[in-house]
């Protein structure tokens, strides 16, 4: 048997996405990404602007998931903790680093040099990821395992798209089986199938109103053949009347 993929956690941080004053854009994206990428998403928080609230989320998560990603609470004002939140969950402080002392001028656009230096102090442990682009005039942030996002959509994006190339893992195969019984009498074979094939995942989520069918039964698994199998194992547990579709891996 392969080995797990690669795990991860992302933190969403603003004191306006939990009062509703913004609704969050980052968190769907880089949920759909990471799927693609092979990644298994396994924790999704989100936190107010709190340097002690954030070093506890980033602490822990980064001891329990491969990658960690912050989204937020990065800029030039008072309330953009993001950076002295990290250097505390590593034990260290918060520097002004030279490298984007230097890399301000790519940014600024005309905008007042002293109101964005903010933006250059990052956690003394802090490395830099400038992506494969030549073009490339901001890097994105970590420390260890943890990548230090902007909250704006656009640039998180730009960003998260640089880092592919360092998260790529074996993606995932996925199928699913429409079935016209109710979930409660497939509960034995649903079982049947989840204990057969450990590394298979399988869901099951019923349907109500004018679906032509009762519950759906999703598989997800590293290997097609294993995905092939479990729901070839499925479909051999139950009436061929009560499937409505097949979908083998997308």
């Amino acid at each position: 048997m392969t080995a797990g993929p690669p795990t991860a956690a992302i933190i969403i941080i603003g004191n306006e996405l939990l009062s509703g004053k913004v609704q969050d854009a980052n968190a769907s994206f880089l949920i759909a990404e990471l799927r693609r990428l092979g990644v298994r998403l396994q924790r999704i928080v989100t936190i107010e602007d709190d340097v002690d609230i954030i070093a506890k989320e980033v602490r822990e998560a980064a001891a329990a998931h491969t990658w960690v990603f912050t989204s937020g609470g990065l800029g030039p004002t008072h309330d953009d903790l993001t950076m002295a939140g990290v250097a505390k969950a590593f034990d260290c402080e918060v520097a002004q680093s030279e490298v984007l002392t230097q890399a301000l001028e790519n940014i600024r656009h005309g905008r007042p040099r002293d109101a964005l230096m903010r933006l250059t102090f990052v956690p003394e442990k802090a490395e830099f990821y400038w992506g494969e682009s030549a073009d490339s005039r901001w890097p994105t942030v970590h420390v260890e395992n943890v990548y230090i996002f902007p909250g704006v959509p656009s640039f998180l994006r730009a960003k998260f798209g640089a880092l592919t190339p360092r998260l790529q893992s074996t993606p995932f195969c996925s199928g699913y089986i429409d079935l016209s019984a109710r979930e409660t009498e497939l509960v034995d074979a649903i079982d049947a199938v989840d204990h057969a094939f450990a590394d298979v995942e399988v869901g099951s989520y019923p349907k109500f109103g004018d679906e032509d069918h009762k519950v759906r039964l999703t598989f997800d698994a590293r290997e097609a053949d294993r995905l092939e199998a479990a729901m070839d194992h499925l479909l051999s547990l139950v009436a061929e009347k009560d499937v409505v579709r097949v979908q083998r891996e997308q």
